[in-house]
């Protein structure tokens, strides 16, 4: 059971009395749950040096009295006392009031005398000799308090304005750093790009005449190996057999030699396109470029590739039209013979083809009857094999997963950045090729 509120004695009319008791703090909670009934509070002739922050929540108060105290400061939301009339703070230690004071709209009666109050405070606040002069007191002090905010505001105002104008200025430079940096990029793109292509019109050029050159060769050789074949005895040669045995290892080799260029080719395009340099920033900087030149190559190709459809097929379109036109014809022609055809067959030879149907449809269900019972004589040799070599399936599948996963994570830990760009250029190329394979296919 909650104890009885000590402070009800002092409750008499609306006004709680708690002065001459040497209090060094205020109970507000005690206070509160009087509830709003208390309208005026005495805290005259205490100790008090500072007031709680929850004191001014009190907003229901009207008349307040902290003379003869010992207040240094006001708490800074002491303007939540919206009702208050009325307020004694004389003979404190005040030196100045909070801001919040200006809220006080309310405020009829102030009196402030024996504080050490600043010069303007003091100047507003006058002597409070008489009811008049403490009623002159409360205007002055809350206009002035009241013309204090609203210099406040217009400070916090400019403050923020130049805040914010130094925050867009600040933005503005760094966006022109990053255009100027943008500006360098495409300028040092455009030029590996421009010596990519010179490197690659030399390396045609000198491949160009290195294939005319072996092609000289190879016409002389060849030369020579006729006229050898023509003088030995008149007979043909014989194929060599270690020829056909190899067809297998020169296939096995094509296929190695196929992924050997493609590595060599992704790899001279990053040391072309790096200038030799294969660290990681270097190679993370010319992936894009490489990807936006596979981009245009594929599209040139593209493009190209429909062009030379559109060409082929206006060439084509009178000998296709008249070999369907003669076909339909033979087609026509052939169908009549061929109807003729049956209807004879079936006329002179019905009984020896249904013979024939029928004695193969006797060996075929003969057939199929020895393929089943050689199904399930060997079916449960086959589950038990299978069931054996199941587990090492398993561990199989295991292995090459985690495994694969060991990689990938190897991958993308050591290699972030290229595993990036290639998974993205990797969907791009796609996206490329769908879309040139769409537009052939419309061409068609």
């Amino acid at each position: 059971m909650a104890g009885r509120n000590p402070l009800k004695d002092k409750l008499e009319d609306e006004e709680l009395d708690l002065s001459m008791m040497q209090l060094t703090d205020v109970p507000v909670r005690d206070i509160e749950h009087l509830g709003t009934k208390v309208l005026t509070v005495n805290l005259s002739h205490n100790l008090l040096t500072t007031l709680p922050a929850n004191f001014p929540l009190l907003s229901h108060i009207t008349k307040l009295d902290l003379s003869k105290n010992q207040l240094v400061e006001l708490p800074e939301n002491f303007g939540g006392f919206k009702s208050l009339k009325s307020l004694d703070l004389y003979a404190n230690q005040l030196v100045k009031l909070p801001v919040s004071f200006a809220q006080l709209k309310n405020l009829k009666w102030l009196d402030l005398k024996d504080n050490p109050l600043c010069p303007a405070l003091k100047q507003a606040a006058g002597d409070c000799i008489t009811p008049n002069d403490c009623a002159m007191c409360a205007k002055k002090v809350v206009a002035l308090l009241q013309s204090m905010e609203s210099q406040l505001q217009r400070e916090r105002q400019r403050r923020m304005a130049e805040e914010m104008a130094q925050q867009k200025e600040i933005e503005r430079r760094e966006e022109i750093e990053r255009e100027k940096v943008r500006q360098e990029k495409r300028a040092a793109k455009e030029k590996r790009r421009e010596e990519a292509r010179v490197r690659e019109a030399e390396t045609k050029k000198d491949s160009d005449q290195k294939v005319r050159h072996e092609m000289q060769l190879n016409g002389n050789d060849n030369a020579k190996t006729k006229n050898n074949s023509h003088g030995s005895n008149g007979h043909a040669a014989t194929p060599d057999p270690a020829v056909s045995r190899s067809c297998l290892g020169s296939l096995v080799m094509f296929l190695l030699g196929l992924a050997v260029v493609a590595l060599g080719l992704a790899v001279s395009l990053i040391w072309i396109y790096t200038e030799g340099r294969l660290d990681s920033k270097s190679v993370t900087t010319a992936l894009p470029v490489i990807q936006s030149d596979v981009e245009d190559y594929l599209m040139a190709v593209g493009f190209k590739t429909v062009k030379l459809y559109e060409q082929a097929e206006k060439a084509a379109k009178p000998y296709v039209e008249s070999s369907l036109k003669s076909g339909k014809a033979a087609w026509k022609d052939g169908g009549h013979y061929m109807r003729k055809g049956a209807k004879y067959v079936e006329t002179n030879y019905g009984d020896l083809f249904v013979n024939i149907w029928e004695q193969a449809k006797a060996a075929f269900g003969f057939i199929w009857s020895y393929v089943l019972i050689g199904w399930r004589s060997i079916l449960p040799y086959l589950q038990q094999a299978w069931e054996a070599s199941k587990p090492y399936f398993h561990q199989l599948g295991k292995i090459i997963i985690e495994k694969s996963l060991e990689f990938w994570d190897f991958l993308q830990s050591n290699f972030p950045a290229f595993i990036d760009s290639v998974t993205e250029l990797v969907g791009t190329v796609s996206q490329v090729a769908v879309k040139s394979w769409q537009k052939i296919t419309e061409a068609f």
